[in-house]
């Protein structure tokens, strides 16, 4: 699903399919999220 809609959102350059471990702290303490994929933006200006 999320890959889908990147093909709609616009700006996507590329997606990377590695998980990467999101280790955080939230209100209610620490939280943990894995990412099995990352998209990337083009920078403005290039």
């Amino acid at each position: 699903m999320l890959l889908q809609m990147l093909d709609f959102a616009g700006g996507a350059t590329e997606v990377l399919s590695q998980p990467i471990r999101l280790r955080f702290e939230a209100q209610d303490g620490l939280r943990e999220h894995i990412s099995g994929f990352s998209p990337t933006r083009a920078r403005a200006g290039g």
